[in-house]
């Protein structure tokens, strides 16, 4: 593939993704073509179970090709086209986001609005990306293993449908729920720790170093500014082709605390963040380590609640996958 800028933009959208939903096909398709205009390739809407095999025939008969897929949807429909282009340097995907939470179009810097992301396609370039593995599952943001979490993301989703809660009211719903409950215990496993560290925090998360964290500048804060610096706060370039252990101890009192150093970027320097890294972990969900660790639970991988079951074997895959990144 060329290293220069497609010349071509192909899209396959997410019918069920939430803004699909929200404005319809029809005006999602207007608003993509009036901003890349003759760039503009084929377009197919598709169902969220018929993603895999659209992106399938589209790398079957565009590989190699100046041709640049975007995928409209979710941070679901983005794994599901990655999966099928991992491993190829000769696919490159872009991403509108489309979907209800958007984290891995956030991370690599689009904005939240479609519209404004779309017009990010007029600059920006090819990178490689790397990907997260947990037991067979990929994430490319991260993953969140503490129930506090888990809770916080099934509130979300029964709340979001809720016209009648503002979106502050909703925020701190949710955000209550991680921050007065009680601490996670895990034993992790890596090369440091090579016969298991005991770990125990409110939220305990790994990630993907592939992307910086965009911190927030702008004076006077407000919910958006909130919003943009926790969507950002993932990755540090600096330890790229590594996954980073996050663990936060801190509880009502702590959060608040942290909150300026959440908006400057300097969040994991914060005494209440216990961080490690490395190439691989192995996570037991108790004491006990490994024997017996089997029972089904839920994690959260780039906010999207998931099955496994225990131990985690979590690996990072280096550039594993080529996207389009904007400026």
């Amino acid at each position: 593939m060329s290293r220069h800028k497609p010349e071509v933009f192909d899209f396959i959208v997410n019918r069920r993704g939430g803004t699909v939903m929200r404005n319809g096909e029809e005006k999602i398709r207007e608003e993509i073509v009036s901003h890349f205009g003759a760039r503009t390739g084929s377009f197919t809407f598709v169902a969220g179970d018929e993603v895999k095999e659209a992106v399938r025939a589209w790398v079957r008969d565009n590989a190699g090709s100046n041709r640049c897929l975007v995928i409209g949807g979710g941070d679901g429909t983005v794994m599901s086209a990655v999966e099928e282009a991992m491993g190829r340097d000769d696919v490159m995907l872009g991403i509108l986001p489309l979907g209800t939470q958007n984290f891995v179009a956030r991370q690599l810097g689009f904005a939240a609005d479609f519209k404004k992301a779309a017009a990010q396609y007029k600059g920006g370039h090819g990178a490689t990306m790397d990907v997260g593995e947990v037991n067979g599952l990929h994430f490319l943001v991260g993953m969140t293993l503490d129930d506090n979490s888990l809770n916080y993301f099934r509130a979300r989703e029964k709340m979001r449908d809720d016209e009648k809660m503002s979106a502050l009211r909703k925020a701190f719903t949710a955000a209550a729920g991680v921050l007065g409950r009680n601490s996670n215990t895990f034993t992790v496993y890596s090369e440091e720790h090579k016969q298991g560290k005991k770990i125990e925090g409110r939220i305990v998360a790994i990630t993907n170093n592939s992307v910086d964290p965009v911190p927030v500048h702008p004076l006077p804060y407000n919910i958006r500014s909130y919003r943009d610096a926790l969507m950002q706060v993932m990755g540090r370039r600096k330890r790229a082709g590594k996954l980073s252990l996050y663990v936060f101890k801190g509880g009502l009192i702590g959060a608040p605390a942290m909150l300026p150093d959440v908006l400057r970027g300097t969040w994991d320097k914060n005494p209440a963040i216990e961080k490690e890294t490395a190439k691989e972990f192995v996570v037991a969900a108790s004491e006990n380590g490994h024997q017996g660790d089997v029972a089904e639970k839920s994690i959260v991988l780039d906010g999207e609640i998931k099955k496994v079951q225990y131990p985690l074997k979590v690996r990072i895959l280096r550039h594993a996958v080529r996207v389009f990144k904007p400026k």
